[in-house]
């Protein structure tokens, strides 16, 4: 497991946010294990560290979560925890009351000889490889879904013109004491203020979410792919646009919205699910883009040195940390690369709208390029819709 990896062995994780990880949960026992010194000084003679580490990561990875006389509880299971891995799953487990034990059932008529396997769920390779020690090189289900994720991080820039009001929105319903924090300092337009009351409310815990938002999103268009587009939207908003979409019906009127409506257009920056504008699209691609290059850059070598490494069983052997470890940047780097191709796709569409000419053409043509279909519906659905009310826009202002 990574948290008894040398530093050599680490360093094949170099540019990865599993490292982080694996720092926090070497932080996270060694707290624990001194905790429990303070009340029990005889630890200290029971167990090193080191032992206690190797124990407590002993039942990370081998307790089962039963139900048992309606309680909820884990166990370990000497023999079924010896069961390795593998989707879709062959075998199902469980506590069964009448027999009152542990029983594991085949779902599926397995040959004699054959290894019997169990699963350990439809899992990220991140929580593979920090709780079991290995990562699955082929991580997809059989519709072809990849459970790998990456965490992108997203905050208000302190040059942002408005971010006192982006930060009211950024946090509302979240996160009142920072917001109010924020507010106290910038109307004396010192950024020192601010960077000092962001610290501040950071460091003393004022409160429990800080300003920047982690979203972990996998090659898929889920509800943290939505998320992240919407926070997006947020941070590129120009004035009008965010008080369009948060505040009075007047400035709503600006974007020809319902001007009837008292209630702001979103309650908060994770409810922007449609395009606000062209402009704040193409600018919200060009912000998805600079992300994931940045990510990119981070590290070593490139996703097709990755690939071609993996092709090298001597250079890195099959069950191997360091193969492991190329595994899991490998993954990391298909997500990244694949909102990459999301975003540069969008922004050729978004240029074609731009110039007033028609999308289905273009659109045609990237459904035969092999591209995501996520990427494909984005630019079917998405990318017409707005075409549509740009040119509805165009109707009501001339």
């Amino acid at each position: 497991m990574p948290v008894f990896w040398s530093q050599e062995e680490l360093a094949q994780l170099e540019g990865s946010y599993l490292l982080s990880q694996i720092a926090d949960r070497n932080e996270a026992i060694a707290e624990d294990y001194h905790s429990i010194c303070q009340v029990a000084p005889e630890l200290y003679d029971l167990c090193s560290l080191e032992e206690f580490k190797w124990a407590r990561m002993c039942v990370c990875s081998r307790n089962f979560g039963l139900q048992i006389d309606g309680h909820r509880t884990s166990a370990l299971v000497p023999h079924a925890d010896m069961l390795n891995h593998f989707r879709p799953r062959e075998t199902k487990w469980t506590f069964d009351e009448e027999k009152q034990a542990f029983t594991i059932t085949t779902l599926q008529s397995i040959p004699a000889g054959a290894q019997v396997y169990d699963s350990y769920g439809q899992k990220c390779n991140h929580r593979f490889l920090l709780n079991y020690g290995f990562a699955v090189e082929d991580n997809r289900e059989l519709d072809g879904f990849c459970p790998n994720e990456v965490p992108i991080e997203l905050s208000v820039s302190l040059d942002d013109p408005c971010f006192q009001k982006k930060v009211e929105f950024w946090t509302r319903g979240e996160n009142a004491s920072f917001a109010a924090a924020v507010a106290a300092v910038t109307t004396s337009q010192s950024q020192q203020a601010v960077i000092n009351a962001v610290e501040v409310a950071v460091h003393q815990q004022e409160t429990d979410i800080a300003p920047v938002k982690r979203v972990r999103v996998c090659v898929s268009n889920n509800e943290n792919t939505r998320l992240l587009f919407s926070l997006l939207r947020t941070l590129v908003c120009t004035e009008d646009e965010l008080s369009a979409l948060s505040t009075d019906m007047v400035s709503r009127s600006l974007f020809g919205l319902d001007t009837k409506s008292s209630q702001p257009l979103y309650r908060s920056c994770r409810d922007i699910r449609h395009p606000v504008s062209l402009r704040n699209e193409r600018a919200t691609m060009r912000l998805l883009l600079d992300t994931v290059s940045i990510a990119l850059s981070r590290y070593p070598t490139t996703l097709s040195k990755d690939t071609s490494d993996l092709m090298d069983e001597v250079s890195f052997p099959r069950f191997s940390n360091r193969r492991h470890a190329k595994i899991q940047v490998k993954g990391e780097k298909e997500v990244l690369t694949h909102f990459a191709k999301w975003a540069n796709t969008a922004l050729e569409v978004m240029d074609l709208i731009q110039e007033g000419q028609s999308i289905e053409r273009t659109i045609a043509n990237i459904e035969e390029c092999g591209l995501h279909h996520t990427i494909i519906r984005y630019c079917a659905d998405v990318l017409t819709a707005l075409q549509r009310e740009e040119m509805k826009n165009l109707r009501r202002r001339a």
